[in-house]
């Protein structure tokens, strides 16, 4: 049994999917343009527990004309989405991405993406999920996991006396809520895509259908509460941005906001419902199913041709362009005549059930075969060895992160048997000069050793905002200083490096996109801001080459590593695929202008007495500074060496300098 149609349910549709979509497409004003989906969830349980209390209620209740109705509105469109992924990925994904999509695929067309993404550890705001194709679908599998349970539970509510359904629709969306608050606190991640942390949200919908609706409002508490709820809508889009712990009592406003609209607008015609009722608002949210299918792989596919999450504008008006009329052709020539039952429908009830049984079996047929082809690399094969050589650390370099993070224990290299006179401190980007660093050692008898951990520079005093306790980098850096001081008589020489220039400007190279973590003071317990990070940075670093020094200590400071803002290994598989960008290299200006900051610090440490600053821009860079040479890659992403550039750079990049701090200490000594 239908309910009676509301076209302001349509616009609230339309307000909800142009809020994620705008979102996905980075326009500035709609960061937390992801609650579109709580809205969607609100408009889910309304109409859903609507139909099936009006059904109940006159006997009409179908367990199987349920889930008809659900496989012909959601599979049809869904699976041509997930097909025409396949078609195009084939031709224009390099084969990690089309990996990621096959991985993904499965649990999509059964309606468990959701857990998949959950038990990937796939944050959805994080820099990877930018580039996952059908991580969307994680929506629809929570829905899809209410729509299993809520049907049963109506009918058996109902048995029981339907004067229970509403006390047990509050007393459930009570402790689904509550299990929301815990868990955006305990595992963020897990409440952000499983259904006991969202299912308060289809349950506020639920409440309204099941009584609260029906409670008539004067009309100007209807007008009040209809633009109230805009109010919150809007206000969660704008405000609310990656950073908002959320679900949880974040998702009062979206979810709140819609429920106030649709109990608004159920006997009046409110100015909310007026304006939601508008053509446009109700053709959008029309489509909005297959709008909402389409946007995310369209943006995704476009991201992959450009190789970074910032897409130019024409780039995503013709992705978002692309996903509208594709939404208007599926709705009208595959979700319309497949959603017709009875007389007029295209297919049976029986046929319905089976073909959508068959194409997902199709589905994961064809995301097995390619998932064993490890993406189908044979669509390039000889770019695999490229890759994979570009991608791959060297074993000491993972060696030396291990047993420094681990354990607070420095590996040693270079010359074996000899007292380490070197002592490499700092980030990721230190550990990739290590194959290097190594080599040059050991060919003229000098031992070495490491203290490098991903994410922490050499700046004692701080920690990483959101790292965690194994990899607190105060606690490294001030085992490096006992290291030094318990050790006087070795490592005469200290170098220092990390990606200097986002710790200076708080912020990634253009085109890399991310946010920042910032460095916390173990002295105020305050992050630092971004106001104060050149000084912090420049007395923090200062303060460590004084330290070292005043112990008779030489200090090479190298600069930050160029760097490509786009994904090499990735720049150079898209190129293979159809992508927009290749390995053009980029100019030795934009390096220069974009390290200004960072550099300018550094300069003033070179002069200060028994410090050096290395430059990599000298070794790597003239007009331009490359991305490959002679074929081969020499970054493994966006600014860290690969194991060949490290050994073939750094030897020009710190052989005179560290040998000639190491002779002078050895005529010292003599």
């Amino acid at each position: 049994m239908a309910m009676e149609y509301r076209r302001d349910i349509d616009g609230l549709r339309a307000v909800a999917v142009l809020a994620v979509v705008l979102c996905h497409a980075g326009v500035p004003g709609f960061a937390g343009g992801f609650v579109g989906v709580d809205v969607f969830f609100v408009i889910s349980g309304y109409l859903i527990c609507g139909i099936l209390a009006r059904e109940l209620e006159a006997g009409e209740f179908s367990l199987a004309g349920f889930y008809e109705r659900r496989v012909r509105r959601i599979l049809p469109p869904l699976f041509l989405m997930i097909a025409a992924c396949f078609a195009l990925g084939w031709f224009l994904l390099p084969p990690p991405a089309y990996l990621d999509l096959a991985r993904s695929a499965i649990p999509a067309a059964l309606f468990w993406s959701n857990l998949h993404f959950r038990n990937e550890g796939s944050d959805y705001f994080a820099i990877d999920a930018e580039f996952q194709p059908l991580l969307h679908t994680w929506s629809l599998a929570v829905e899809e996991h209410f729509y299993i349970a809520v049907p049963l539970a109506m009918w058996l509510v109902w048995t029981i006396g339907r004067r229970a359904a509403l006390p047990a629709a509050v007393l459930a969306t009570a402790a689904s809520f509550a299990w929301s608050v815990h868990m955006v606190d305990t595992t963020p991640t897990g409440a952000f895509y499983l259904i006991q942390s969202r299912a308060w949200e289809l349950g506020v919908g639920a409440v309204l259908a099941l009584g609260v609706a029906r409670i008539a409002l004067p009309r100007w508490l209807a007008e009040a509460a209809g633009a109230l709820g805009l109010l919150a809508i809007a206000y969660a889009t704008y405000r609310y941005d990656g950073t908002t712990p959320f679900p949880g009592v974040a998702a009062l406003a979206p979810v709140l906001g819609a429920a106030a609209i649709v109990w608004a607008g159920q006997r009046h015609a409110t100015l909310a419902s007026r304006l939601l009722s508008r053509g446009p608002m109700v053709w959008v949210g029309l489509v909005s199913y297959a709008l909402y299918l389409w946007h995310w792989p369209a943006l995704v596919l476009a991201r992959h041709l450009y190789v970074s999450v910032e897409i130019p504008f024409l780039g995503t008006s013709l992705a978002l362009a692309a996903s509208l009329l594709l939404a208007w052709m599926s709705t009208r020539w595959v979700e319309q005549p497949l959603r017709r039952r009875g007389e007029k429908a295209v297919i049976g009830r029986n046929a319905a059930f089976v073909l959508g049984g068959l194409a997902a079996l199709a589905i994961a047929g064809i995301a097995s075969l390619v998932i064993r082809s490890e993406g189908a690399w044979q669509r390039a094969p000889d770019a695999r060895a490229v890759v994979e050589e570009a991608r791959t650390r060297s074993a000491l370099e993972e060696q030396c992160r291990a047993s420094w993070r681990e354990a607070g224990m420095p590996c040693e290299f270079g010359a074996a048997g000899e007292e380490p006179q070197v002592l490499l401190w700092g980030d990721s980007h230190a550990a990739s000069l290590l194959p290097g660093l190594d080599d040059l050692l050991r060919d003229n008898g000098v031992a070495g050793a490491a203290a490098v951990s991903t994410g922490c520079p050499p700046l004692p005093g701080f920690r990483r905002a959101k790292h965690g306790d194994d990899m607190d980098c105060a606690a490294l850096n001030a085992a490096a200083l006992r290291l030094l001081e318990e050790r006087p008589d070795a490592y005469r020489t200290v170098i220092l490096s990390a990606r200097w220039i986002t710790h200076v400007t708080q912020a990634n190279a253009p085109g890399e996109g991310g946010s920042y973590d910032p460095l916390v003071s173990l002295r105020t317990g305050e992050p630092v801001t971004a106001d104060r990070s050149a000084e912090v940075v420049e007395h923090t670093l200062g303060a460590l080459a004084r330290r070292l020094t005043a112990t008779g200590r030489r200090v090479i400071i190298v600069a930050s590593i160029p760097e490509q803002g786009r994904d090499v290994p990735g720049r150079y598989l898209a190129s293979r695929f159809g992508g927009l960008a290749g390995l053009e290299p980029v100019p030795v200006s934009t390096v220069i202008t974009r390290e200004a900051p960072a550099r300018e610090i550094l300069r003033r440490l070179d002069q200060r007495p028994g410090v050096t600053v290395v430059d990599p821009l000298v070794a790597m860079c003239n007009a331009d500074c490359p991305a490959e040479q002679g074929g081969v890659l020499l970054y493994r992403d966006g600014d860290h060496l690969t194991v060949f550039a490290s050994r073939l750079l750094v030897p020009e990049m710190l052989g005179m300098e560290l040998f000639h701090t190491l002779y002078q200490h050895d005529e010292r000594v003599n």
